[in-house]
């Protein structure tokens, strides 16, 4: 099959490669999420640690880079940086450096916000560094994010401008803040919002309140459900022995492509790889041999879901962009280079790519 035409298709960025006061307070003078990727060790034979290819090692204190990684995002098929966006209430945030310098700049990249709702915390200890805290009012945060809404790269569909929620039933409070948004939006100029609620089922009553919606942790829940449980008791034993999980990518992919994909409401995923030992140490999990040509294979089967539905229902979420600590990245490694991207781009196609990035 030819690539298919997408107009939609998010990729999850992660804005934690630039160091900022509060983790260097928890973690250490100096410290991005690179920090973690240099202290990585590895746990199995088979186990990549991927590190960065042409891009490098970058710092988000340079806006230029969102501009070199977006050239080379949209012509392999991505439209769309979905910016992680720590919001803890009442003006409460961390990593918003390197959205709020975009705003400030003319770089080319189209891009909105995924609202990571949930607590920041040290895993190690289990500390709560940052406490969610939610409101039925969406005011001061709508307030915040109004300039970005209104920038013509942030993406908006039926004018609407696109938000991410990560995990909506955690909200106490979500009719009542999709409501008041909606409301917000439509003040501002705007027909309203188009939310996307991530960890999201059709089963889910609070579905009814988005306009689309994924389960980004369902590809790796693969197996049956006592294997599951055996995972987890694996798990801990090897935790108490100071080893991560360790699973197979091939297993993913496989699973992937066994997916019922009936409801166009819903997203489908991609998912080029996973490694939280990188992020976790022992308590991570691992999935051994992420290839891109598994990747491809995953991907063959989301192809056929998205050439079944219209073409203004054909959405796509990539998981992630950069995610280098746990193992979760489509842009260029040392190891595989343009690999991942170019999977992607045999399969799918924005209508109106710009011509490829060259270095």
């Amino acid at each position: 099959m030819n690539a298919l035409k997408i107009p939609h298709s998010f990729a999850y960025y992660l804005p934690q490669f630039h160091v900022i006061p509060e983790n260097e307070e928890w973690w250490g003078k100096g410290f991005t999420e690179w920090t973690k990727l240099r202290d990585a060790r590895k746990y199995h034979a088979r186990q990549t640690i991927q590190t960065p290819g042409e891009l490098g090692w970058y710092d988000l204190n340079d806006v230029s880079i969102l501009g070199q990684q977006f050239s080379l995002a949209q012509s392999h098929g991505i439209s769309t940086f979905a910016f992680w966006h720590y919001w803890f209430g009442d003006d409460d945030l961390l990593l918003e450096g390197p959205a709020e310098r975009l705003l400030k700049s003319d770089v080319e990249a189209e891009f909105c916000m995924a609202w990571a709702n949930h607590d920041w915390v040290k895993r190690s200890t289990n500390q709560v560094l940052r406490e969610q805290r939610y409101s039925q009012n969406s005011a001061r945060h709508f307030a915040y994010l109004e300039p970005f809404f209104h920038d013509p790269r942030y993406r908006k569909i039926d004018n609407k401008p696109v938000m991410f929620i990560f995990s909506p039933s955690k909200h106490p409070h979500l009719e009542a803040f999709v409501d008041d948004m909606h409301k917000r939006a439509q003040d501002s100029g705007f027909e309203g919002m188009f939310f996307i609620f991530d960890h999201t089922q059709k089963n889910d009553a609070f579905s009814i309140h988005c306009r689309k919606y994924l389960n980004s942790t369902a590809p790796l829940k693969f197996g049956s459900s006592l294997t599951r449980k055996f995972q987890k008791l694996t798990k801990r034993f090897r935790q108490s022995r100071g080893r991560p999980l360790l699973l197979e990518y091939a297993d993913c992919a496989a699973h992937i492509t066994q997916m019922d994909m009936a409801d166009a409401k819903q997203i489908p995923v991609a998912f080029p790889g996973w490694d939280t030992s990188i992020r976790h140490a022992e308590r991570g999990e691992i999935l051994l041999d992420n290839s891109p040509e598994l990747y491809g294979g995953s991907l063959d089967a989301i192809q056929n879901t998205l050439a079944g539905r219209k073409e203004d229902d054909r959405f796509l979420v990539f998981k992630s962009w950069n995610e280098w600590a746990e193992g979760n990245i489509l842009e260029p490694s040392a190891q595989h280079g343009r690999r991942f991207l170019e999977e992607t781009a045999q399969r799918f196609v924005l209508p109106h790519a710009r011509e490829a990035w060259k270095s």
